[in-house]
């Protein structure tokens, strides 16, 4: 197989060639029309958990501390 692909590259040098170049083209008109967002997304990674709370309402203010609290809404300190 790669004797032949070999052997049809010698004996065909032109359309080796126009093939790379036609390759080469469709790679610059890509490069400059394809959009690319390269830009990182540097905030940081939020989680929201959904739990149940079986207990009274409003029993849980006041049962942490405000270290805690911050940590859970995601705001900074």
């Amino acid at each position: 197989m790669l004797k032949r692909i070999i052997r049809f590259s010698a004996e065909n040098k032109f359309l080796v060639i126009a093939g790379a170049l036609v390759a080469i083209a469709a790679a610059y008109f890509a490069m400059r029309n394809i959009p690319l967002d390269a830009l990182p997304d540097l905030s940081d990674t939020q989680v929201i958990v959904y739990s149940r709370w079986d207990s009274q309402p409003g029993h849980h203010r006041g049962s942490g501390s405000p270290i805690q609290y911050t940590a859970l809404l995601g705001r900074p300190e």
